[in-house]
């Protein structure tokens, strides 16, 4: 009866945590602590080893810890310096006349990314780029940000180490990229393609041609000024001389109107410059040559964090290869819960909730493998 109640109250405990993640009022490091310390403390009234520390530590998986803290160190280094506003002002300036081609090359490129960095990473950082970019296109971003959505979910499942989910699966069950590249990648594939296909199909398209957009707009020019919603539009019109040559003017009535130009781009400001670009780009090949030859990817991911603060020597005062600084910065709320949830794990396989759980899928699969 006593460990059915403590199934039970560890079981209630859980749920308080996950559920406390969806209320943003709610301080989430205080009620999780509060019901990490309720559930530890009644563990221990029933069962002994639940009253050692070492039991509490010993349950935590270091290495996906540590895989975590350098990969948002990473993270940081590369904001901080502007290589993914520089990687999008590269983008925006090779692709800004074709917003189908600016499409597909956003899309790979940050579901790339996401299979080796954190994917809320990505998003967070490419969402806000995206927006300034179709804004200066004076394209609707939707389309570009329903993509990136749905594609850095997709690249969620690449790797194993792209997404939480995966490194804690790869590391229980020791699952390496070769196991991923073989079982995975053409699964991902074939769903990446199709999905790339539907969504140029269904919503990309139609937008550009609700707004008259189509790949023939790399033969006109992009007007980058914000739109004065109190005026009317203001075009850029070609008209046609009569020697037969085509010439870029303006009405009388219009004012003058910027082209896109590198030095009005806005996003060029904030730039890193070309040789630490290149040099940031070498240690993310390196760190993806890492994870893939090393079994133990916390090792790879710090050794990269390492290399990262290195070769981004900090401008001002201090010192130039501060790892504290970014340690710093980092949010370790994810950190944190996983910390719980690795403790609550403990607990709940201390107490036989996991068994349980184990025997129920059983009975409910039978001999079903794809229950």
């Amino acid at each position: 009866m006593s460990t059915l109640f403590l199934q039970v109250f560890v079981g209630i405990c859980f749920i308080g945590l996950i559920l406390i993640l969806f209320f943003e009022k709610f301080d989430y490091i205080l009620y999780s602590v509060l019901f990490l310390i309720i559930a530890a403390t009644v563990s221990a009234f029933f069962l002994e080893e639940a009253r050692e520390i070492e039991f509490y530590i010993s349950t935590i998986e270091w290495e996906v810890i540590l895989f975590f803290v350098g990969i948002f160190v990473i993270v940081e280094v590369l904001r901080e310096n502007n290589f993914f506003e520089e990687l999008a002002r590269r983008i925006t300036k090779k692709y800004s006349k074709s917003p189908r081609k600016l499409f597909y090359v956003l899309t790979i490129i940050a579901t790339f990314l996401a299979s080796i960095i954190s994917g809320l990473s990505i998003v967070v950082i490419f969402v806000p780029l995206t927006i300034i970019i179709c804004k200066k296109m004076e394209i609707n971003p939707a389309p570009y940000l329903f993509s990136l959505s749905v594609c850095v979910n997709l690249a969620a499942t690449l790797t194993p180490f792209g997404s939480a989910q995966n490194i804690l699966i790869s590391n229980e069950f020791g699952l390496d990229f070769l196991w991923f590249l073989t079982f995975i990648v053409p699964y991902f594939v074939i769903t990446f393609i199709l999905s790339l296909f539907l969504l140029d199909k269904f919503i990309l398209g139609k937008e550009l041609k609700k707004h008259s957009v189509d790949e023939g707009l790399e033969d006109k020019t992009v007007n980058l000024e914000p739109t004065d919603k109190s005026k009317d539009m203001e075009r850029l019109t070609f008209h046609e001389h009569v020697d037969g040559t085509d010439d870029l003017q303006k009405p009388s009535d219009m004012e003058t109107k910027k082209v896109f130009d590198e030095e009005d781009f806005s996003l060029d400001q904030m730039a890193m410059s070309k040789k630490d670009f290149y040099k940031n780009c070498g240690a993310l090949l390196l760190l993806i040559v890492l994870l893939v030859v090393l079994p133990e990817i916390y090792f790879a991911s710090i050794v990269s964090c390492l290399v990262f603060v290195f070769i981004n020597p900090r401008k001002g005062e201090g010192s130039k290869f501060n790892l504290i600084h970014y340690l710093q910065k980092i949010d370790y709320k994810l950190i944190y819960f996983f910390s719980c949830l690795f403790i609550f794990i403990g607990l709940m396989e201390l107490n036989g909730t996991l068994l349980l759980i184990e025997q129920w899928i059983e009975n409910l699969s039978g001999q079903d493998e794809f229950l």
